[in-house]
């Protein structure tokens, strides 16, 4: 059953159940718009709207996404629960995104778990939100907060939400408390749609459209930025008949399409990367072999995973390019922390090693040129009882990975002066060649798949070689240590 509807003693309880996440699918949506129909001919006192197990609704399923819209469309539904003649109340007991949060504002009275998570991500898709998530959410929070939230995916907390006015008050249980609050209070709320158009921000708005213009090929930002700005001027009605418009618009567009595939191929990333056996310890350091485009992206990633990083390239040309190549990430960057420039360091062979612990460095990463004299002149200092202790793995679908508990003696047989505390570093090599070989996937989704799996990799002191079943069901051994 995707939606369960009850009658307890004159209140409504809709109950979204569609494991694991609750999607909104075209299933769900009738079984949604049927049980508002039967809340009204029970004649309840109040409808609640809750989900069932730790989300409130992920948000849209977006495996349909691809296909033909078929209805009823959740726009449509929404606005059969804002003409609900009693008061409606969301109890968000969880996560809460896209539609979840759209629901959500088409409600009088929003409840949240303090666990909840609750946003409007649809820009990171290449799509706007479709059913009033621009109109209604400005309305709430004006036009500045709207413009952050929306056009830059961002998604926050019951507590932050609580503050900026989304939700009206925060519940250890949302659903009891949407049972036990004053009907007297509830009856004077009143619906979103009838609040009046937020103020004019144009401040906000070039501001906004400034922060966008640093991804100038990311179509959903923009369009989203034009939807918000329109809630100022143009009637609820006229603006969510624009709002679905654009959404229909984008969500065929080969860029949704591509930008998809990317959310789908994290997804499946961080599901085989636990596969993989952790000590516990964290990766607080990286060493990133090559400053290229793709050791520049990596870098960042692991940046933002709050990682400490070090670019090695050969010679002071090299990492002026990779000092380049970060500078031009990091000035692209939609939400940049304050500490992303601090957490990097860029330099070359003499500048190896960042420390914040007596292991030294946790992972490195090659990403340069896999020729041996690449990896000699960008490797030249290394522990003096350095051996090797390898085990190799194809992962993902060609992707070649190898993993040293110390640095292999066979990358460099001469200059061993390196501090011993990085005796135990761990490295992670990603084969160039291979990441961007024709084996079925995409290179981005195999390149996406590599740095999910670096950012959940943990290493620490005397860390054993991996043992047991692959991703594609073969054994790992360690080769010889004179291999």
């Amino acid at each position: 059953m995707t939606v369960r509807f009850q009658n307890v003693e004159g209140i409504g309880i809709i109950t979204l159940d569609n494991p694991p996440i609750n999607a909104i699918s075209q299933a769900v949506r009738a079984a949604f718009q049927k049980a508002i129909k039967e809340a009204r001919r029970g004649n309840v006192s109040r409808l609640i709207i809750t989900g069932n197990g730790k989300f409130f609704t992920g948000g849209a399923d977006a495996t349909e996404f691809g296909k033909p819209a078929e209805p009823p469309h959740l726009n449509e539904v929404l606005l059969q629960l804002v003409a609900f003649p009693a008061p409606t109340i969301a109890a968000i007991n969880g996560t809460a995104l896209g539609g979840g949060l759209e629901i959500s504002l088409a409600c009088r009275f929003r409840i949240a778990s303090p666990k909840a998570v609750i946003g409007l991500p649809e820009t990171n898709l290449g799509i706007v939100p479709g059913s009033g998530g621009t109109q209604r959410l400005s309305r709430l929070v004006g036009l500045a907060k709207a413009f952050d939230l929306i056009a830059n995916g961002k998604t926050f907390s019951a507590s932050e939400a609580l503050a900026m006015g989304v939700v009206d008050l925060v519940a250890d249980d949302p659903l009891q408390s949407a049972i036990a609050f004053d009907q007297a209070v509830l009856e004077k709320t009143v619906t979103v749609d009838s609040l009046p158009g937020p103020a004019a921000d144009p401040e906000a708005e070039k501001k906004s459209r400034a922060l966008a213009a640093k991804n100038p090929n990311l179509i959903a930002p923009l369009r989203a930025i034009d939807l918000i700005a329109a809630s100022a001027h143009l009637p609820i009605a006229e603006g969510l008949a624009q709002e679905r418009k654009m959404f229909i618009a984008l969500r065929g567009s080969e860029q949704a399409e591509a930008l998809r595939h990317i959310f789908f191929a994290e997804r499946s990333a961080v599901a085989k990367a636990k596969e993989f056996p952790s000590d516990g310890r964290e990766v607080k350091t990286a060493i990133v072999v090559g400053g290229g485009n793709m050791g520049a992206a990596i870098a960042y990633a692991l940046v933002n995973a709050r990682i400490k990083v070090t670019i090695v390239e050969t010679d002071a040309t090299g990492a002026e390019r990779a000092t380049a190549n970060i500078k031009r990430l990091v000035d692209q960057g939609v939400d940049v922390r304050d500490d992303v420039v601090a957490l990097m360091g860029v330099g070359h062979h003499v500048v190896l090693y960042v420390h914040d612990d007596e292991r030294g460095v946790g992972a490195v990463v090659q990403a340069g040129h896999p020729g041996l004299l690449f990896r000699r002149a960008s490797c030249r200092r290394r522990p003096e009882s350095a051996r090797r202790q390898a085990t190799q793995n194809s992962f993902p679908s060609g992707s070649s990975i190898t993993m040293w508990s110390r640095w292999p003696s066979s990358m460099s047989s001469r200059t061993r002066v390196a501090p011993a505390s990085t005796s135990s570093a761990a490295f992670a090599r990603i084969h160039p060649s291979r990441i961007s070989g024709s084996t079925g996937r995409s290179p981005a989704t195999r390149m996406s798949t590599c740095i999910r799996f670096l950012a959940t990799f943990r290493s620490g002191t005397n860390r054993k070689p991996m043992a047991g079943p692959t991703p594609s069901g073969s054994t790992i051994d360690a080769p010889p240590s004179n291999s």
